[in-house]
């Protein structure tokens, strides 16, 4: 057998400006340049946000679930906010147990521009701070933790969707989130976050009340709703919310008490202005009572009814036809043939 002809296939790096591509070189005959389909990988969209009082130019990822600030950032701007440790936030283990590449996180404050809501947007949230990839690049990323919630102020002011960013970069970020906001609110859920200003402890294996805040204007007309452990956010690991039914207030935004309970072997922060509870209504409430006692019906339902005998003119005694009936019911019913004669 000859020797057999290798294709030279080769990945030379490409220029990255606003959109990634790759160009792909087959045989050194053909040189045939490839890129990947025009619009296939979108631009980035960034946005000058406010934090302490200075502007910054912040990636907006509405693909992400959290925000995250560099570890240089931090030592430059933030070194008077205090980095408090994550499992007072979340559980998070890494896979094969790999360390999680979050040195820890702060609370802060954001002010998102104008141009982006119609109005400043000011929004008090938590940060990852996470490892500098490249130390000369102070970039933030800004995930739908702050997002949703900027855009959910926005939405109180302007709820009739006057409002349109005219900003290129602004347009795709705020129609996902218009888009999110509307598919949250036909879940028919609201969500109830903590009134305090200040972030919550809750000890090991404390329950307690605390305060809880609804702004949303769903059901003016319902007197009841249920309370339960938020499906649409992640409590601190270990935190639990008791499911009940509670009185709603007809004015906005009202005051609620919320039962959470801590099950974890170490405290608890619940940050300031955190979700900690959704409320959603009800069709009917069933008493314990009624419960037992249709399960009891059905039980009964689901016994066997036990067959009939008739011993006709037989000279038995009463005595004799009882213990022949147990004896018979006693015996399986693929297992009994039996004949009178």
């Amino acid at each position: 057998m000859g020797c057999q002809e290798f294709k030279i296939i080769k990945l030379e790096t490409a220029s990255v400006v606003g959109h990634t591509e790759a160009v792909y070189m087959n045989s050194p005959k053909e040189r045939k340049i490839r890129t990947l389909p025009r619009g296939l990988v979108g631009t980035k969209s960034t946005g000058q946000v406010q934090i302490k009082g200075d502007l910054f130019n912040c990636l907006l990822d509405s693909g992400s679930q959290v925000t995250t600030i560099p570890y240089s950032f931090y030592n430059t701007y933030l070194r008077d906010h205090e980095i408090k440790p994550i499992n007072n936030l979340l559980e998070i283990e890494g896979a094969n147990g790999q360390t999680v590449p979050y040195l820890g996180y702060v609370e802060i404050n954001m002010t998102f521009p104008p141009e982006l809501f119609g109005l400043p947007v000011e929004v008090d949230t938590l940060a990852l701070v996470v490892p500098d990839n490249k130390p000369t690049q102070h970039l933030i990323l800004i995930g739908t933790n702050t997002l949703d919630v900027a855009y959910s102020k926005h939405f109180g002011i302007y709820p009739d969707g006057s409002f349109q960013p005219t900003v290129s970069g602004y347009i795709a970020v705020y129609k996902i989130l218009q888009h999110r906001y509307a598919q949250s609110s036909n879940d028919l859920t609201a969500t109830v976050t903590l009134q305090s200003s200040q972030p919550q402890i809750i000890t090991a294996g404390q329950t307690t009340v605390v305060e809880g805040c609804l702004a949303a204007r769903l059901w003016q007309e319902e007197k009841h709703v249920l309370l339960e452990h938020p499906s649409s956010y992640a409590l601190p690991g270990g935190l639990m919310v008791k499911t009940c039914l509670i009185d709603l207030p007809q004015h906005r935004p009202c005051h609620l008490p919320v039962v959470v309970s801590n099950e974890s072997d170490h405290e608890i922060h619940i940050p300031a202005r955190a979700v900690i509870a959704e409320i959603s209504t009800f069709q009917s409430v069933i008493s314990q009572e009624q419960t037992d006692q249709n399960s009891t019906q059905s039980t009964e339902l689901l016994q066997p009814s036990q067959p009939q005998y008739n011993f006709g003119d037989s000279p038995l005694s009463p005595e004799w036809k009882q213990r022949i009936i147990q004896k018979l019911n006693s015996i399986p019913e693929d297992g009994l043939v039996l004949a009178f004669v």
